[in-house]
């Protein structure tokens, strides 16, 4: 296909190899590396349109003087009808004239290949010499750079879904081999915001569905969230620092470092607060996908809301740690009011019923519990059950409130029109009268 088109030497060069230092083919191709290959087809092809653009002009300059100089009327080839100019209006003139250019002119005028090529057998009937150029340049550097690049990102992401995947089950070995351990240190450091010993259950469920999360990212990624993530590598690495965290946890708390065990819950807490974060954003672009949610997301979303009750519950452990005494009432009410915040800003803006089922599980936990403590204590203890028990009230109004408008919610018969690509230039057509 090159054959058929014929070249000089300098433009020879700018097809098939880099110019000498100061040609202007070389800075060309520079130039269209340095500010992107789309832009650039985009600049030529505008380029293109806007030449069009005045042919049709002038062509309609032409059609107007021509009528004005013969006075006489001007004919369509669809009817043959003609208009004498001295009883119509300019309008009507310019109707016709107009009507005349677009049926005879418009076709000879606009080019019919102002789309890009997608390969190099198509490149010469539809790009000049120099676009012909830069065009083989960046199918060469497509060829010798993407596809490397994929193949890193490919290599990478089965890397790490492995990886996350050995982290994970190393995790449930750590959890096993120290859950004797964890429930008298946590009787230990009881503070008067832990739950009932009965709310720490959750923990299987959260362990089953975070499993699959895994399996399904190492085994089936195509269902995973992680896949339509731009920084999908980023997203698992935060994953491994987060079963790592949970590691470090369990070993700082089982030997009573408890100001350390808390940095490693908040880290946990910032590594899956990215996550969570891309679900939901993902979630709100893309639309709800059951499957995935269920498979994926799901699990992911209520290791997140407990580890949020988790940290509230480590912070109160490291002040009565450094005070050696319970807290005030006004210190428990306000981290409670912090996990119920956070509860009903995923319930509300995001309408993560999951998430609020969480929350309303500790906090139901919590004001269940049964205490024998000193008389002033007792009664912080039954202040803050009461707070508990109103939280999760809240919380599951407000769940059943976004079910309820999700269900009942009028629904648009039509759907939204999706936004147009834009012309080849940022100034409207004008057609005379039209504008587009």
């Amino acid at each position: 296909m090159l054959d058929a088109i014929s070249l000089s030497e300098e433009e020879l060069g700018m097809l098939f190899g880099p110019a000498s230092n100061g040609t202007s083919g070389n800075s060309n191709l520079q130039a269209f590396k340095r500010n992107g290959k789309l832009h650039k087809l985009c600049e030529f092809h505008r380029e293109r349109a806007n030449l069009n653009q005045k042919k049709l002009d002038r062509k309609k300059r032409m059609q107007r003087s021509k009528a004005s100089s013969s006075c006489g009327s001007v004919t369509s080839d669809d009817d043959s009808r003609s208009l004498d100019l001295q009883d119509e209006s300019p309008r009507t003139v310019e109707s016709a004239v107009t009507s005349s250019v677009f049926v005879k002119s418009e076709p000879d005028l606009l080019d019919p290949e102002l789309l890009l090529p997608t390969s190099l057998d198509e490149a010469p009937l539809m790009l000049g010499c120099e676009e012909l150029a830069i065009f083989c340049s960046l199918m060469t550097f497509d060829t010798n750079h993407g596809a490397p690049h994929f193949l890193f990102r490919s290599i990478m992401a089965t890397l790490l879904s492995k990886v996350n995947l050995a982290l994970y089950v190393l995790q449930l070995f750590v959890n096993a081999h120290s859950s004797r351990s964890i429930g008298p240190m946590a009787h230990r450091y009881e503070t008067l915001i832990t739950p009932a010993p009965y709310a720490f259950s959750i923990w299987a469920f959260i362990y089953t569905f975070l499993a699959a999360t895994v399996v399904v990212d190492c085994f089936w990624p195509s269902v995973s969230f992680y896949t339509s993530a731009p920084n999908a590598s980023v997203l698992r690495s935060l994953f491994a620092v987060s079963c790592l965290m949970n590691i470090a946890w369990i070993v700082f708390f089982t030997n009573e470092f408890v100001n350390v065990a808390t940095f490693t819950l908040v880290v946990l807490w910032f590594a899956l607060f990215a996550l969570y974060a891309h679900v939901v954003t993902e979630r709100r672009d893309t639309g709800f996908d059951l499957k995935r949610y269920v498979l994926s997301e799901l699990g992911l979303t209520v290791y997140f809301a407990w580890t949020c009750a988790a940290t509230l519950i480590s912070f109160a452990v490291t002040a009565q740690y450094v005070a050696s005494d319970y807290l005030s009432l006004t210190s428990y009410v306000a981290l409670l009011s912090l996990l119920a915040v956070a509860t009903l800003s995923a319930v509300i803006y995001e309408g993560d019923v999951a998430f609020g089922l969480v929350a309303i599980w500790a906090l139901v936990g919590l004001a269940t519990k049964n205490t024998t403590l000193e008389p002033h204590v007792q009664l912080i203890a039954m202040n803050i059950r009461a707070c508990a028990t109103q939280s999760a009230a809240i919380v599951a109004a407000f769940i059943v409130i976004s079910i309820a408008h999700k269900l009942l919610a009028p629904k648009t018969r039509f759907q939204p029109l999706q936004s147009r690509a834009p012309l080849y230039s940022d100034k409207p057509i004008d057609y005379g009268t039209t504008h587009v």
